[in-house]
């Protein structure tokens, strides 16, 4: 795809020098930093410049502008095919002129409207830009117009009729990822008029995609286009401005996959953007800053490096907050709250006190297990962390049928990880290890079916078992120690591995 750009003279760049880029390119800044320009310096390839006001394409006190991109595929420009060429387009007097290097030779084109058309096989750019509004939707459906690629979505429902048909390769993952990003299946229902995209209510009603508010709309497109598209460049500003932190990590997810045959362009302001595609392994981040103190706006563009102290500033930089951030020895994850704490506060301390530098986590239920867990480890990759932690992070869960798919789940996820570290307690509720002295509530709480009051009997059966303890801390310990054996055994495991000196020390 595109292997280079440089920008000259082009709004807020005097000369950018050459930019390498990759299947992924996320870029970051403050407000009014350059991060549009960088993205509408594509667009006007195929957009043209009528869109934009012709006066800002070229920098204040310059004539001329400049952009060159060098691309590693080879391009069809105005029926020609041109072998990896390097487009250089000029802006002067408002008039877009191309001159095209390529291994024949050179080419030159002058007073262009755009290079690019809009039509699938010959449009090279998939544009979803922040101003982005629904006017409205069409109900004409025909093969012509589903092969259009707009800015806009007049015709979404047109493109909607290639994916979202049974019998469709690409329609399963149509259907999953509209689920998980969108929460509802829509797919083209009839109108008065022909056919429109809308979900079902019942069988003879139905909410139509007008209904639903743009940001549904927009990022219906979005998935619409990342499925179908190949050999293209997504121009995608303010992802996150539509989207719930759960669908978004999902979209982001499809937008990887979608790397394999696509490029992307991204800016954002969003660290969960950030660390989920900066993460991904071919993904390129850069900082967009704009000088202080010149009287003409001026910004330069580098490349976050690859060292955690610079990563680390950019989540920072981003609202991520940190906390002794990479100074733990390890990680340990568990299902409830309540376990995290009570091995936290006391088991740890009283069992395996060299595991202090370990660093708990509670995940808050069964099902927060996984994505959890997931979510970590594409922080450490992004902040170079990953090798530091290889190992050195733990999952224990309860033994019921939830805990167990969790843990199974996570040996298929991460098949490099040995077992050890995804494990079952063998007790279906965490409670079972308290002490005998509180059988009885245990087997109360336990007994409640309602998920909310059983929640609620076990949080205050937790607060009564702490102020035991604190009341009683030694014969509490005595007491542990044999009705939680099999916690402490688990920890003092870990302890070993993290510390093997402690193993002759505990005499384990």
């Amino acid at each position: 795809m595109l292997a280079s750009f440089q920008l000259k003279n082009w709004l807020c760049f005097a000369d950018t020098g050459e930019i390498g880029v990759g299947p992924i390119n996320v870029f970051i800044g403050k407000n009014n930093s350059g991060k549009s320009a960088i993205l509408k310096s594509l667009a006007v390839t195929q957009e043209g410049a009528s869109p934009f006001d012709r006066r800002y394409l070229v920098r204040k006190g310059s004539n001329h502008s400049e952009i060159t991109f060098q691309f590693s595929i080879d391009l069809n420009i105005d029926g020609g095919i041109y072998i990896k060429p390097a487009l250089k387009i000029n802006f002067e007097n408002g008039i877009m002129n191309l001159e095209i290097h390529h291994i024949g030779g050179s080419h030159g084109f002058g007073n262009l409207n755009h290079i690019f058309g809009s039509i699938d096989n010959k449009a090279l750019l998939v544009p979803f830009f922040s101003k982005r509004k629904v006017g409205g939707f069409s109900d004409q459906i025909n093969r012509s117009i589903a092969h259009q690629i707009h800015g806009n979505m007049l015709h979404l429902g047109a493109r909607l009729s290639v994916v979202s048909q049974q019998g469709h390769p690409y329609y399963d993952k149509y259907e999953n990822y509209c689920r998980a990003i969108i929460g509802q299946f829509i797919r083209l229902i009839p109108s008065d008029a022909g056919q429109r995209p809308g979900v079902y209510i019942d069988k003879s009603t139905s909410i139509f995609l007008d209904d639903m508010g743009e940001g549904v709309a927009n990022i219906l497109y979005l998935i619409t286009e990342l499925i179908l598209s190949e050999n293209k460049i997504f121009l995608i500003e303010e992802l996150e401005n539509d989207l719930h932190p759960s669908a978004l990590k999902s979209l982001l997810d499809l937008i990887i996959e979608s790397s394999q045959k696509n490029q992307f362009f991204i800016s954002t302001h969003s660290n969960i953007v950030v660390q989920t595609l900066s993460a991904f392994g071919k993904s390129r981040t850069f900082n967009i800053e704009k000088s202080n103190g010149s009287p003409l706006p001026t910004s330069s563009i580098s490349l976050i490096g690859n060292n955690t102290s610079e990563r680390v500033a950019v989540l920072r930089e981003l609202g991520y907050s940190f906390s002794d951030f990479g100074e733990w020895d390890g990680w340990l994850f568990f299902e409830e709250a309540s376990a995290e704490r009570l091995i936290r506060e006391y088991f740890i301390p009283w069992f395996a006190p060299k595991l202090r530098r370990l660093r708990t986590f509670s995940a808050a239920g069964a099902s927060n297990i996984e994505p959890s867990f997931v979510e970590f480890q594409r922080l450490m990759t992004f902040v170079h962390l990953e090798k530091k932690y290889q190992n050195l992070s733990w999952v224990f869960v309860d033994g019921d049928e939830i805990g167990r798919t969790v843990i199974n789940d996570l040996r298929r996820k991460f098949p490099t990880w040995s077992d050890e570290h995804f494990q079952c307690f063998s007790n279906s509720d965490f409670e079972e290890y308290y002490p005998d002295i509180f059988a009885e509530e245990i087997g109360v709480a336990l007994s409640i079916s309602d998920k909310g009051r059983r929640r609620e009997e076990k949080r205050k059966l937790l607060l009564r078992v702490l102020e035991w303890i604190e009341t009683n801390e030694q014969d509490a310990k005595a007491a542990f120690e044999k009705s939680a054996a099999e916690v402490i055994q688990k920890l003092r495991e870990i302890e070993s591995k993290l510390y093997p000196s402690a193993k002759q020390e505990n005499g384990h």
